[in-house]
């Protein structure tokens, strides 16, 4: 274990709370719903299984229909899902 002087500490702590503060800046500039395949990146299932709950009225993420065949998901509760079931979603989208 290395020991770090108080002063490169300090320093440390401050870019960190910086990192922080940008991460969740940028985690506000992402549009709060997503469509079908970003939902099942971030959720590890498939369309099929997002289909079949939906149908159930089993799925535990907000959705909205916004046309006759298409979906969108909440992120927040697409992320959640994820990372309650250890599937790990990215927080920010590949480009």
């Amino acid at each position: 274990m290395e020991v770090v002087p108080l002063a490169q500490f300090q320093e440390l702590e401050q870019r960190f709370q910086r990192l922080d503060q940008r991460m969740t800046d940028l985690e506000q500039q992402l549009p709060a719903w997503v469509g079908q395949k970003e939902a099942e990146k971030l959720t590890g299932y498939s369309r099929t299984w997002l289909f079949r709950q939906r149908k159930a009225g089993k799925l535990p993420i907000k959705y909205k229909k916004t046309g006759a065949r298409t979906i969108i998901y909440d992120r927040a509760d697409c992320v959640a899902f994820g990372r309650k079931h250890l599937i790990h979603p990215p927080t920010f989208p590949t480009l």
